[in-house]
This record gives structure tokens, C-alpha cells and sequence, in this order.
């Protein structure tokens, strides 16, 4: 598969209407944005194994019984390992508790906190992905 023009900025919220702000907010400041349903899966060909970056809802509402549900942040650490780097990776949350925070934290992915306001999803993309890798 050839390298898209523009890497992508990958999404993944579970919630619909803001799913579709997030990509229409990335799209309109000029980067590219590639929403994905976690739920599927990571497909083992596609544009995400270019991507530039990663911006994941952290409770994606992925449990299996049984078993601890899957996050956010295990989704964006899945990414990096399938193309085989770190992403630079922000996590949303509209509630966040310790556990949550000391995992975002062993990595080093910063957290934005819901209501998310544009300006901030903006200033991490500016400083995460620079002009030249879009």
C-alpha cells in the first residue's frame, strides 16, 4: 500500500456527534482526520498505519465480560505497536480517576478533559504534529 499524501490523525469516540466535531474540527485546521470504530478492531491494512498522531477517548465502552475493558489508551498503545512506533497520542475523558491518570502518565499521553474546547485539542495537534510531518 502507498503512503497517503497527508498522514492521518486517527479518532476514536465512541460518541457519535463528538467523533464528528473532533474530525471536523482536525479536518478544518488543516490536517487530515481518519475516524475509526474501535469496536472492529484495527484492520491489518489501511491509511491508520501511516498515521501522524492518535486522539482517543479514553472510555470507549469496550468490555468483554469476563475481562478488564479494553481503553482509549490500550487502543492507541495497539496502534503504535502494529506500525511500529510511538505516536505522539492525547486521551479525552470527561471523568478521569487515579488509575486512569497513573496509566496516561507511565506513558507520557497527556489527558484533555471533557467539555473539550477546541483551542486545546488544537495547541496539542500544533506542538504534537508539526507541518511537515501533516
Amino acid at each position: 500500500m502507498k503512503e497517503p499524501t497527508r498522514r492521518p490523525i486517527l479518532v476514536f469516540e465512541d460518541d457519535a456527534v463528538l467523533q464528528a466535531e473532533l474530525v471536523a474540527w482536525i479536518a478544518g485546521w488543516g490536517w487530515r482526520a481518519l475516524a475509526l470504530d474501535a469496536t472492529l478492531g484495527l484492520p491489518q491494512s489501511g491509511d491508520h498505519l501511516y498515521a501522524a498522531a492518535v486522539v482517543a477517548d479514553f472510555d470507549l465502552g469496550l468490555s468483554v465480560p469476563g475481562m478488564p475493558p479494553r481503553t482509549g489508551l490500550d487502543i492507541a498503545l495497539g496502534v503504535a505497536r502494529r506500525v511500529g512506533k510511538r505516536l505522539p497520542t492525547v486521551i479525552l475523558s470527561g471523568s478521569f480517576g487515579r488509575q486512569e491518570l497513573a496509566a496516561c502518565s507511565l506513558y507520557q499521553i497527556p489527558v484533555l478533559f471533557k467539555p473539550l474546547q477546541p483551542s486545546e485539542l488544537h495547541r496539542w495537534l500544533t506542538q504534537a504534529v508539526p507541518l511537515l510531518r501533516r
